[in-house]
């Protein structure tokens, strides 16, 4: 089968939305498929590196420039860049199906609701998007872990939202597209959708190596891992208000790895806080071929997250043999289950506190249960490897051909 791959984000040496971009087209284009990447033209060195090492024949990338905006007003003008990127992107997909014989569109980065592109417009090519996040919210009861400027960026992303959400409406996007897939079913309830749809988790995984118990002292207590930006939607003030509320003679360990504008006020707030002070380490940013060794020295990972289409860590923890504790909400609701760890909610935030330090709790109680459940979480990873993900597209693809013939 001939398929174009829309992948904005797209790379070989980096996780999230790089590692999506990158290995949806190539593991199809391992299975016997013809394929067209067009990414942007920044990623261009990186996979001309990796095809020099490792050739795929059947595998076609075309670079399209991103509008050139001071770097220091890149961040800012994000949403802009790439809605030109776009632009840019559908006519040179427009130009490939005029010479090539495309027969299906997939667009599968960037992964926002709010940048489905226009490919569904070009004729007798059925367009699939997705999988695609960005309707969820935070949970009412942690909006008061909302502060300062973040309240107005949660301000502004509801009111873009909203806005994408009429405008779909107004233009029928949706209607362009023959198959969507959601990341998680906030954003499926959020979006106006008739068509054909599914939930299927927007992230994978590489491999899933042999487990590996936790390296540890012999009395030493359980060690959680949180992995991520210090930003003040992923819930790190939440966890420490939590683990304040466990009893001073527990014996556990916080590891933090990650870098963000919250770093130093996280930090401070910890060697203020006599049950925190010797209890919480700050790793700073690890690099990505580097984490399977923090993993090795955690029990748990926690993913606080009070907003996130999934959270790739998610899943590399799960391949690591570590069990999650999160939100029961979003893409962790769709990759957590009872087997490969725990989830917490509440009506309030002292019950969500209170679901989250009994977990806690359990897991420094409770050893032979964390470790039962890592090797199931394991276990559950394989099921998200690439080749597996890429069955289920391929189901889709060889439907919307055959119904197209």
């Amino acid at each position: 089968m001939n398929i174009l791959y829309i992948a904005y984000s797209c790379g070989t040496r980096s996780g999230s939305e790089n590692a999506i971009g990158w290995n949806i087209p190539m593991h199809s284009a391992l299975m016997g498929n013809n394929v067209y990447i067009i990414t942007k033209n920044t990623s261009k060195s990186d996979l001309q590196d990796y095809l020099e090492k490792h050739p795929i024949h059947n595998l076609k990338v075309l670079y399209v420039d991103e509008p050139s905006y001071p770097k220091r007003l890149r961040k800012m003008l994000f949403a802009l860049c790439l809605k030109k990127w776009q632009k840019r992107a559908y006519r040179a997909a427009k130009a490939l199906c005029a010479q090539e014989p495309v027969e299906l569109i997939h667009q599968i980065t960037p992964v926002e609701l709010r940048n489905i592109g226009s490919y569904g417009k070009i004729k007798n090519v059925p367009f699939v998007v997705g999988p695609i996040g960005g309707g969820q919210k935070i949970a009412k009861p942690l909006r008061g872990y909302v502060k300062g400027k973040g309240r107005v960026v949660e301000g502004l992303r509801l009111l873009f939202n909203g806005v994408n959400r009429l405008t779909v409406r107004l233009t029928g996007k949706l209607k362009h597209c023959d198959y969507i897939f959601y990341a998680n079913e906030e954003t499926r309830d959020y979006l106006p959708t008739k068509g054909k749809s599914a939930l299927c988790t927007e992230v994978g995984i590489a491999q899933v190596p042999a487990y590996k118990p936790p390296r540890k002292e012999e009395k030493q207590g359980c060690t959680f891992l949180i992995a991520g930006r210090l930003e003040y939607f992923k819930g790190h003030d939440f966890v420490l208000d939590a683990m304040e509320k466990l009893p001073e003679n527990v014996d556990f360990t916080c590891l933090v790895v990650g870098a963000g504008p919250m770093e130093e006020r996280l930090k401070q707030r910890c060697s203020a806080s006599a049950r925190l002070e010797n209890r919480v380490q700050f790793l700073g940013k690890v690099d990505y071929k580097q984490m399977a060794q923090v993993y090795e020295q955690a029990d748990v990972l926690l993913m606080p997250s009070m907003r996130e289409t999934t959270g790739t860590v998610i899943l590399e923890a799960m391949a690591q043999g570590r069990p999650v504790i999160a939100q029961n909400a979003f893409g962790a609701k769709l990759l957590v289950g009872a087997q490969a760890g725990w989830l917490y909610d509440g009506k309030s935030r002292e019950q969500m506190l209170r679901q989250l330090k009994n977990i806690l709790q359990h897991c420094i109680d409770c050893p032979e249960d964390v470790a039962q459940k890592g090797q199931l979480a394991a276990w559950e990873a394989q099921n998200y490897l690439w080749p597996e993900k890429l069955k289920i597209y391929t189901s889709v693809y060889e439907q919307l051909r055959s119904e197209r013939n």
